[in-house]
């Protein structure tokens, strides 16, 4: 506002034909519609971004960040959750085929031992 008042003032300083307290005058005259003109400016795109705009304030920001971190917490305990699971399966999986194994060894052995016998 200042910078506008005292270009406005600049202007009128141009004019020899009016006198100081004219040029003051019509400076504060100039100057007050000009900031007027502005603030209301200012105001009315401020107004329109507060209901049209895609800004948000920091308490929604804030808000949407702790979403965020107890999505990011979740899925972290989910992938734990998965890798124990996985792990659980692989080991049952470790022992049903050591105890096929155990059991193909002993009936090979059995069936040697009837071979044997018999023979």
């Amino acid at each position: 506002g200042v910078s506008t008042v005292l270009y406005i003032f600049k202007g009128k300083s141009n004019q020899s034909h009016l006198q100081l307290q004219s040029k003051i005058m019509h400076t504060r005259v100039y100057g007050q519609f000009a900031v007027i003109g502005l603030l209301l400016g200012f105001m009315g795109v401020k107004t329109y971004m507060d209901t049209e705009g895609t800004y948000i304030t920091e308490a929604q920001a804030e808000a949407k960040a702790a979403e965020m971190a107890r999505k990011r917490d979740m899925l972290l305990s989910r992938i734990e959750f998965n890798k124990k699971l996985e792990a659980d399966r692989k080991e049952m999986i470790r022992k049903a085929h050591d105890i096929d194994v155990q059991h193909s060894l002993q009936d090979k052995v059995a069936s040697l031992k009837t071979a044997i016998d018999a023979g």
